[in-house]
């Protein structure tokens, strides 16, 4: 349980921090601010596991900004999509085998 903890307090770290160098090289958009929101419901989830829908709307809205940016930006890649997908995908399921 602890160890999930630290992967989903990870993921909304680490995203804070790419978003925090993709505006660094793009500039500061709009876009730019759903990450750090979204990625906050994950990292308050990851702390107090509770209430399971800031996990839901945490990976479901870091899945749309990473899409909105990409159209935004015209830096869209399937991939980064799909791998996204699937991480939210695990950290979903695993959350939910735990609870």
């Amino acid at each position: 349980m602890l160890m999930l903890r630290i992967l989903t307090f990870l993921y909304g770290l680490l995203t804070v921090l790419a978003i925090g160098e993709d505006a660094k090289i793009y500039g500061l958009q709009w876009v730019h601010a759903l990450y750090p929101l979204f990625s906050l419901c994950l990292m308050y989830f990851a702390i107090k596991t509770e209430p399971l829908n800031l996990l839901y709307i945490g990976l479901v809205g870091l899945l749309l900004a990473a899409a909105i940016s990409g159209l935004v930006m015209n830096t869209f890649h399937w991939s980064h999509l799909i791998v996204r997908l699937v991480v939210s995908l695990l950290l979903l399921w695993f959350w939910i085998q735990l609870s």
